[in-house]
């Protein structure tokens, strides 16, 4: 995960005890406890589980962890936040399935980030 940061400075800043310590807040927005018990085994220390996201409390540094709709995701990114995805491959049994943290291990997920920004131009 270290390498990812080094290597693509928009993947991650989830705050652990060796990743970058000059981060404002990590938060998790909308996700299942279990997801919770996934970042904590996987070293990312949260700071607040968000049921609803105003954009405008974005501080530059924060990460916003969760399945932000595209325009919130380039509102955060906008104000100088990051939002990663949780990312996982899961057979199509497993959909719409509850996951525990042990099934997000097992499925190998993973913080992916994207670069997001937003277009005034519309296609309609």
């Amino acid at each position: 995960m270290q390498r990812l940061i080094d290597e693509c400075p928009y993947v991650l800043g989830c705050r652990t005890h060796y990743w970058n310590p000059n981060l404002s807040r990590a938060c998790l927005f909308r996700l299942k406890l279990d997801w919770l018990d996934w970042a904590a085994g996987e070293g990312i220390a949260v700071d607040a589980m968000i049921a609803h996201l105003d954009p405008e409390t974005i501080q530059p540094g924060d990460v916003v962890i969760g399945p932000l709709p595209i325009h919130l995701a380039a509102r955060v990114r906008e104000r100088g936040g990051r939002s990663p995805r949780l990312s996982l491959e899961i057979p199509p049994d497993w959909r719409g399935r509850e996951l525990s943290a042990a099934d997000l291990r097992r499925r190998g997920a993973r913080l992916e980030g994207y670069r997001v920004s937003g277009t005034r131009n519309t296609l309609y």
